[in-house]
C-alpha cells in the first residue's frame, strides 16, 4: 500500500513550512517505486524532521529518511 501526499504532508508539517511533497512513481505503470521528497523551506526544519521521523511508521510503512544529495555539489 502506497503512502498518500497529504498523508506524507500531514505528518511531516508540524516541523515547519514545506514547499513540496513529492512521491516518485514509475512514468509507465504509475506505480509507487517505494521514496519520495518533503522539501522545507528551512535546513533547520528539515533536520528537525529527519531526526524525528526516521525509522517512524506511517500506514503501515517504515520511513528510512536522509537529507537529499544535492545535484550540483561544490568543490
Amino acid at each position: 500500500m502506497a503512502i498518500k501526499l497529504k498523508k506524507l504532508r500531514d505528518s511531516f508539517s508540524p516541523f515547519g513550512n514545506i514547499k513540496t511533497v513529492r512521491l516518485i512513481q514509475d512514468p509507465q505503470t504509475h506505480i509507487s517505486k517505494g521514496f519520495g521528497f518533503v522539501e522545507f523551506h528551512s535546513e533547520n526544519d528539515a533536520l528537525r524532521a529527519l531526526k524525528a521521523m526516521n525509522y517512524k511508521m506511517i500506514d503501515g510503512r517504515l520511513l528510512i529518511l536522509e537529507m537529499a544529495k544535492s545535484d550540483n555539489p561544490t568543490t
